[in-house]
């Protein structure tokens, strides 16, 4: 260890000096002579050159030095000039192989290669195995045939396709590192054991790429056994983890609390209403329903008012902050609703405020003002209806009776 940090510092003497006498001693910054690349090129060309071709700039080189050092030692030829054009030619820009090296310079060091053609063998495409690589670059330090490979194996033996198995690796590369063993099989048998059928299975695993990474025995089927000892019916289960798996993935303590907290609203454990409530409540923290909470309390809603709204529509939490003031503030205080109306029509709160509210407003209200509808026509529900439905009845219809066309915003 000794011999080679010496002989690393030999080689750094060129480009580096102490910041100060007053800082520590092994702190070092670049000579105010390394700005000038001619000082970097002298010493090592082949180096310099090699990075630059590839558009690293005398800044980009001079960090990766700084940083990781051992870089001067790798083997231009065999490893580090192979490795950088194969990483070149996956389409990994200059900036993005910066990154990569910086995350894992020991890409430099072993054949990268090998994981690159294995990739190839399983049919990822090359922009797939450069977007995996930039997500997970560790992935190329591992050797494919004993630890890669037999996973690949393993997902073509479930069922999976090949298509399947790409798009499952891009969206968790970190699956390729978990224990074939004693995660990846384990997990796929509970997986069996909650779903009961191979298609079953596979559609899980590719509805939630990140399934197979948990330790589904403790998290997966413990939150089961939550759910129906709380009376939850095993059908409306099974939906919840088709629907919304991640609300199963919670940890047991926490899903726990937020059953517990559902039941004390009153909503029955039996309705479609208590999964639906359960899954926002697992998806939200407390300070951001304290803060939604606020919100609408800015416009009077009471706590029962808004109790009241959540039991008819979870989701009425899930709407940003900014959302709920333009929706609760337009339909209040522009169109005139009342809490009862919006309680009685809530959905009108999760549709698009540009896209669908003001178009439509725009065309009603101009009926209003002509006395061609009644200011009491269920307003809301007209928000609600089809696109179609609501140009047949307040656009066509109308047209026709007063010989004029009310323009429907798009």
């Amino acid at each position: 260890m000794a011999a080679m940090f010496h002989l690393v510092s030999k080689r750094l003497h060129h480009f580096l000096k102490p910041i100060s006498a007053s800082t520590t001693n092994h702190v070092y910054l670049f000579s105010s002579s390394c700005v000038n690349s001619t000082h970097l090129s002298d010493e090592h060309p082949p180096l310099m050159n090699l990075f630059k071709s590839h558009g690293l700039t005398h800044t980009h080189i001079k960090n990766l030095i700084t940083d990781h050092p051992g870089i001067l030692q790798a083997d231009l030829e065999n490893t580090l000039k192979p490795n950088i054009e194969l990483l070149s030619s996956l389409g990994i820009s200059h900036l993005n192989l910066e990154k990569v090296i910086s995350l894992r310079p020991r890409i430099l060091f072993v054949d990268i290669l090998q994981v690159v053609e294995l990739f190839r063998a399983y049919c990822f495409s090359d922009n797939q195995i450069s977007t995996i690589i930039m997500k997970y670059p560790v992935l190329l330090t591992y050797k494919p045939g004993k630890y890669l490979k037999p996973k690949l194996d393993y997902l073509i033996s479930i069922g999976l396709s090949s298509e399947d198995i790409s798009r499952l690796v891009l969206a968790e590369p970190t699956i390729l590192t978990r224990s074939l063993e004693n995660q990846l099989m384990p997990s796929v048998e509970v997986i069996r054991r909650v779903v009961g059928s191979e298609s079953r299975v596979l559609k899980a695993i590719k509805s939630c790429h990140r399934l197979l990474g948990y330790n589904l025995e403790k998290v997966l089927e413990g939150n089961i056994t939550i759910l129906t000892n709380h009376g939850v019916p095993r059908s409306i289960v099974d939906k919840l983890f088709y629907i919304h798996m991640n609300t199963l993935l919670n940890s047991n303590g926490r899903l726990t609390k937020v059953v517990v907290r559902v039941s004390d609203l009153g909503i029955s454990p039996k309705t479609n209403t208590f999964i639906l409530a359960t899954r926002v409540l697992s998806s939200i923290s407390d300070s951001v329903w304290e803060r939604k909470k606020d919100v609408y309390s800015s416009f009077g809603l009471s706590e029962e008012n808004l109790i009241t709204l959540f039991k008819v529509l979870p989701s009425c939490m899930l709407i940003s902050e900014k959302k709920i003031n333009k929706m609760m503030n337009f339909l209040l205080n522009e169109m005139k609703c009342t809490f009862p109306c919006i309680l009685k029509q809530p959905l009108v709160l999760l549709h698009s405020f540009e896209k669908r509210i003001l178009p439509r407003w725009s065309v009603l209200r101009v009926l209003i003002s002509k006395d061609v509808i009644k200011k009491d026509i269920s307003l809301l529900y007209a928000m609600r209806i089809s696109e179609k439905r609501f140009f047949e009845k307040f656009v066509v219809k109308y047209e026709k009776v007063r010989g004029e066309k009310v323009a429907l915003q798009s």
